[in-house]
């Protein structure tokens, strides 16, 4: 008796005892036989079509990246100094990323323009896309997203609309175009004394 006491405690500890074998199997057995118990039911048809939404459910989230984690969140971006630019001035469009060691995609809505330019940004979460001199067809709407450089298979959503709006562009009062202004404003009052003179100092009853 004694031996063979010795015998269990001594044996394998990693080893599961044939009790809890018999329990486990027995409660798979339990849960299959619930489970075919529950399909053969009356209920069998709204079971099997909610088990089918389910099922298509998990196959769109798979293959949209809710769960495979293949979009990033979108990204924010804005114009500085201002979103109202004169004609020949100059913007620069930001957008910032959540993550470093992005490829950012700027993007402008409409036909008939370069609607797309890509910028590296391995080592921050900003991308700037300067416009020197700002024509006509800068303004409109821009978005952008990005992805990164070594995953081109992942991207992230568009981020919110941002529009140029290009004005007139304004007066030039330098100092240059004020003294031209004067200048034509001195010949002008010159011109005038010369034809008032020649009006007056005409003889009376003359033609």
């Amino acid at each position: 008796m004694g031996k063979k006491r010795a015998e269990r405690i001594t044996g394998d500890p990693g080893a599961v005892p044939h009790s809890a074998h018999t329990r486990a199997s027995g409660s798979v057995e339990l849960s299959t036989r619930m489970l075919v118990a529950a399909l053969r039911g009356p209920h069998c048809p709204i079971m099997a079509s909610a088990l089918t939404v389910l099922l298509h459910g998990c196959w769109l989230a798979g293959h949209s990246g809710v769960w495979g984690g293949r979009e990033f969140p979108k990204p924010t971006i804005w114009v500085s100094p201002s979103r109202v630019v004169a004609l020949g001035g100059s913007v620069t469009i930001r957008c910032e990323g959540w993550y470093l060691g992005m490829e950012f995609f700027l993007r402008k809505a409409g036909p008939g323009h370069p609607n797309l330019q890509v910028q590296t940004v391995p080592d921050g979460t900003v991308a700037e896309f300067p416009i020197a001199s700002v024509s006509r067809e800068d303004g409109g709407s821009y978005t952008c997203d990005y992805r990164p450089i070594t995953e081109q298979n992942r991207s992230s959503q568009l981020s919110d609309p941002v529009e140029i709006i290009v004005a007139a562009a304004p007066l030039d009062f330098t100092n240059a175009n004020i003294a031209r202004l004067g200048l034509g404003a001195v010949v002008l009052l010159v011109l005038g004394l010369i034809l008032a003179e020649a009006f007056y100092s005409r003889p009376r009853g003359a033609p």
